[in-house]
């Protein structure tokens, strides 16, 4: 049985709960499935009750796939209160990206420095504020994040459908601050067992911005909930080192923990083990000066590949092929083009996995640059090169 250390993940699993999703122990680890959003990240993912070696992600990677096969994404929670006790390269070696949060808590709470005059806190209540509370998601969403494809507004409106339910059944209590009618900012409050309440899903639209909203409408929601909920310790999570961190901690919330989870996205996440060794042997060989070996496996990094570095722009089979027809180029200008053109066809590919607009819109910048390096069409034979297995 895992018994659970982190404060921020007992209270993600008392949310997800809360909101209908399936939570089962397996000893050393907890999966957390959502069926009815199988597109949320963190509401399918696997808690590791303890930091893993390197030499066992491939095998995670195998029991994430068998958990939650309907997941096109792998995310792990790692569960630790220091972020110092987990080393991120052993995830992001193999192409996870970490996310980094900052548990604060209250037990009591004061008005924000600059609290905003005229909006009105209340509960949301009914079709129309929910229409609203929609729509402001959306605006935040828009202003935020790149262009999302249609599978991404597909789980904006799951989520939103999921946040009404759990109000609706008594699981929480949703707040805006509204101003001439209109709702400008929102967010959840949720009860759990042992005192605990747990914020959820703090947001401002853009235009109201810096105007003391947030803080306002924090203040309002930990008083409720230490007064009427009964709640003895009120729990929020912030990414780390953002402003929001200040604005929790202007109305009485101090850090008490770090809290810290990997993912992959789509085309990049469900990898076997046989893949991330490949993945890891292209890393070493590049690392290690062998271009041309390391592009011989290029082919074999699974159907989208895999990123290279942080930002997820360039997928590691287009770099090191990229890499290789820079070898080539001036001794061998004809086996560098079939290199650059592999490049770009694994880049193109990796494209097609993007999240979001704006993440496909630069991988395939970075596909036409590759491709631009090439001599012209036809100046070296297609059969030649690093062909990934079953591509025409």
């Amino acid at each position: 049985m895992v018994r659970v250390r982190s404060l921020g993940y007992q209270t993600d699993l008392g949310v997800r709960r809360a909101e209908g999703s399936t939570v089962t122990d397996c000893g050393d680890h907890i999966v957390v499935r959502t069926d009815q959003n199988p597109l949320y990240w963190w509401g399918n993912f696997i808690l590791l009750a303890s930091a893993p070696r390197a030499d066992e992600i491939g095998d995670w990677l195998d029991r994430f796939a068998a958990a939650l096969p309907a997941a096109r994404h792998c995310a792990f929670g790692v569960d630790v209160a220091d972020a110092a006790e987990l080393d991120d390269a052993v995830f992001t070696t193999a192409g996870f990206a970490a996310d980094h949060g900052v548990v604060l808590t209250a037990s009591g709470v004061r008005e924000p420095p600059h609290p905003h005059p005229a909006a009105v806190i209340r509960p949301l209540v009914g079709p129309e504020d929910w229409r609203q509370a929609a729509d402001l998601r959306a605006a935040c969403g828009a202003a935020d994040e790149p262009p999302a494809p249609s599978e991404e507004h597909r789980f904006g409106e799951l989520r939103a459908l999921a946040r009404q339910r759990m109000a609706q059944a008594g699981g929480a209590t949703w707040f805006g601050a509204f101003t001439a009618g209109r709702l400008v900012a929102h967010l959840g409050l949720v009860r759990l067992p042992g005192g605990l309440a747990r914020f959820q899903d703090v947001e401002t639209h853009p235009s109201f911005r810096r105007q003391g909203l947030a803080g306002t409408l924090v203040w309002h929601a930990a008083t409720f909930g230490l007064g009427q909920l009964g709640a003895a310790r009120l729990v929020i999570v912030a990414e780390q080192g953002s402003p929001a961190v200040r604005v929790y901690a202007s109305v009485g919330f101090i850090p008490a923990e770090d809290t810290i989870g990997f993912t992959r996205p789509p085309g990049t996440a469900a990898t076997s083990a046989s893949v991330l060794s490949t993945e890891q042997a292209v890393r070493a060989l590049r690392a290690a000066g062998k271009l041309a070996d390391a592009a011989e496996l290029a082919g074999q990094l699974g159907p989208y590949g895999v990123a290279d570095g942080d930002d997820a722009t360039l997928s590691l089979g287009a770099a090191v092929l990229e890499a290789y027809g820079d070898q080539l180029a001036a001794a061998n200008p004809a086996a560098a083009d079939v290199a650059y053109r592999r490049a770009a066809d694994e880049q193109r590919s990796f494209a097609a996995a993007a999240t979001s607009g704006g993440e496909g819109a630069a991988r395939m910048a970075a596909a036409e640059r590759i491709e631009a390096k090439r001599r012209g069409p036809g100046s070296a034979s297609d059969r030649s090169g690093f062909r990934r297995p079953g591509m025409s």
